[in-house]
């Protein structure tokens, strides 16, 4: 029993994102919409931890659910050891793929298998009664065929999930409402200053030694540059919805998606050049990286300012 069900394999996603994104094109749906209050930087200032720590990249503005626009429901259930594995034998039987919250650690085909507990979404999307084995797709990986135990997927799983469809809402008034809460958000949570904040920690306590401690040989695991990822993928994110909104509507985003590409651009140099600091142990290279990051926040400001004006608020 296998699901026809293909790899979505998008930069402009995490791993979660991804997973829903795939999904979603399997029931022929869109899900684009799920970036919405993604467009985020949230320092934690005076948290006693390394820098890349005190990035937190999930953070985003409360929403009701992007169900509303995409017609998309993400439902999360609990694991129970005895009754999930059946459970999940019936959503495939109606045809439903399932999402797994798990840990990179207890994913073999992860490179953090056995090193490192990195949250992580893969797909069951099939399921061989003979031998009883779960197969599985991981979209972030483009890994298609990936057979596991019901056991293997126990050990890291945190919940799994379940999507179910509803009517897809196209409302440009709704759209225009949404990209005027994000604007607020934006400007509520102070993320210009944080922004600032982080680029003055970098330039006056950034300690190279400790932010790499423990992931010297993997340096994608390191806190800061994992984390920069995932903020500039959620920017990613937000880009193909403002196309997506752009393409269906009447809204005429092209110029503030511009200003968006370059926003991206910019954080992907910044990642960049970190990366050659830890390489190289040069610690002149962070005087480049404190002047991109105030660059990038001044480019964001302007982007916000052109959604702000577009949208009326001010």
């Amino acid at each position: 029993m296998l699901l026809d069900i293909e790899c979505t394999n998008d930069s402009a996603y995490n791993c979660n994102q991804i997973a829903i994104a795939t999904i979603a094109n399997f029931y022929n749906r869109n899900s684009q919409m799920m970036a919405i209050g993604k467009w985020c930087f949230q320092y934690e200032t005076e948290a006693d931890d390394i820098i890349g720590n005190k990035i937190q990249p999930y953070y985003r503005r409360d929403i009701v659910g992007y169900s509303f626009f995409n017609g998309i429901d993400v439902n999360i259930y609990e694991v129970n050891y005895r009754n999930t594995r059946e459970e999940f034998i019936k959503l495939l039987q109606e045809n439903k793929p399932i999402i797994i919250h798990s840990d990179a650690f207890t994913c073999r085909w992860n490179v953090a298998y056995g090193k490192y507990h990195i949250l992580h979404f893969y797909i069951i999307y099939g399921y061989l009664e003979e031998s009883d084995i779960f197969i599985c797709m991981d979209p972030y990986l483009n890994q298609k065929y990936i057979e596991s135990t019901y056991l293997e997927i126990y050990d890291g799983m945190t919940d799994y999930r379940v999507i179910t469809l509803k009517e897809e809402k196209i409302d440009e008034y709704i759209f225009k409402t949404e990209l005027q809460n994000d604007v607020k958000f934006y400007k509520e949570e102070s993320t210009f200053q944080k922004i600032n904040q982080f680029a003055n920690e970098i330039e006056k306590c950034m300690n190279l030694d400790e932010e790499i401690k423990g992931f010297e040989k993997d340096l994608y695991a390191v806190p800061l540059l994992d984390n920069l990822k995932i903020i500039n993928a959620n920017r990613k994110g937000y880009i193909k919805m403002l196309e997506y909104i752009n393409n269906i509507t009447n809204l005429h985003l092209d110029d503030i998606i511009d200003k968006a590409m370059t926003c991206t651009m910019n954080w992907e140099f910044i990642r960049i050049l970190l990366i050659k600091t830890f390489v190289t142990k040069n610690k002149s290279i962070l005087e480049r990286v404190v002047i991109q990051i105030k660059n990038v926040n001044q480019v964001e400001q302007q982007m916000f300012q052109m959604l702000s004006d577009y949208c009326s608020i001010l």
